[in-house]
């Protein structure tokens, strides 16, 4: 090969490169528009069939550790053409997430059009409770959830106008957390709902307050409190004081934030605190008063305040509770409302 040659090949390999870093990324933009613009949105439906899948996907979290994310969904491979709504879970208590999708009603739901994820990070895995390692719901896991999140927007068949977030128990903990802390208010904002069932809206509050509060299982509850606390507070330590510890872990500073649609589900025998009903008022109260769309207890009424030392004239939640007690976090009655919320939207 002469001279020449190695020269005009030099120059067309330079003018390539050049031209894909100047026009690469508007190119791309444009393809996806295009295909974007025939895509069809999947009204959630009970009547839809869909072909399902069950897969499982590695993300980094921005700590460098992993987080498998599970999606039980329709099979997208099949249904290119589509675009399909999407909940994201999060479980209760300090584990893992995969194990909500196990249920049935899982995979039903991605026959009818829904998109179901779930994670769990490799902290978790490898570390127990107690261990200094693990972030137990502060800003950390928080901030692993958001990359989930953003990686459900990024799906080109999410619908993204159409995605919600559902929390269980202390999950509240973790989805309060990033939608309602302003460092991701621009992916807050794209969430339509968060869809909680029976979160505690200040755990501190009612560990400090055992003496007033029934608990289902105190001793259970207490004794994992304190070994988290132990191995997260005092000299050395991720956090010098338990309020500063529980500053990242209350709800009830960060549900006022969120814009979408906050919707409670909360039953008289409450899954871990038998009767105190205080986190539910505080957290409704706490949306209906702050940015959210709108705020609803069970089937009541749209913003209704409930009654509080600080709301002395709203409705007492006691005598309103319908539910006499919710079965676990895949309870039926959850995925109904899950249906309905969708629904109501398109």
């Amino acid at each position: 090969m002469n001279k020449l040659s190695v020269l005009i090949i030099f120059v067309l390999i330079v003018v390539g490169v050049g031209t894909f870093f100047v026009l690469g990324e508007s190119t791309f933009a444009v393809a996806q528009l295009d295909y974007e613009g025939y895509r069809e949105d999947v009204i959630l439906n009970r009547n839809n069939s869909f072909e399902t899948e069950d897969v499982i996907v590695t993300l980094k979290s921005d700590y460098g550790y992993g987080l498998r994310v599970r999606y039980v969904r329709p099979k997208l491979s099949r249904y290119p053409a589509k675009r399909f709504p999407a909940v994201f879970r999060i479980s209760g208590g300090w584990g893992t997430g995969l194990f909500l999708l196990d249920a049935e009603a899982a995979r039903k739901a991605a026959a009818k059009g829904l998109i179901v994820a779930a994670y769990e990070s490799s902290i978790k895995k490898r570390y127990p409770l107690g261990s200094s390692k693990r972030d137990y719901n502060g800003f950390k896991d928080q901030d692993d959830a958001a990359v989930v999140l953003g990686s459900i927007f990024n799906n080109l068949q999410v619908d993204p106008n159409m995605v919600g977030v559902w929390s269980n128990s202390n999950g509240i903990t973790i989805a309060s957390g990033f939608l309602g802390r302003e460092k991701y208010k621009e992916l807050s904002k794209k969430v339509v709902f968060l869809l909680d069932a029976e979160g505690p809206h200040n755990p501190e509050y009612i560990l400090k307050n055992t003496d007033d509060i029934d608990f289902r299982d105190e001793k259970r509850m207490i004794s994992s409190w304190k070994k988290v606390i132990n191995a997260k507070v005092g000299p050395g330590k991720d956090y010098s004081t338990e309020e500063e510890f529980f500053k990242e872990r209350c709800a009830i500073n960060f549900i006022g934030n969120f814009k979408g649609i906050y919707r409670r589900g909360q039953a008289r025998n409450d899954h871990a605190l038998t009767s105190y009903h205080g986190h539910a008022v505080a957290m409704l109260n706490a949306a209906a008063q702050g940015k959210a769309r709108w705020a609803r207890l069970n089937r009541e009424p749209k913003n209704q305040i409930y009654w509080s030392s600080q709301e002395p004239d709203g409705v007492d939640i006691d005598s309103v509770i319908d539910v006499k007690q919710f079965k676990g976090p895949n309870d039926k009655r959850f995925w109904d409302v899950l249906f309905k919320l969708f629904n109501q939207l398109y």
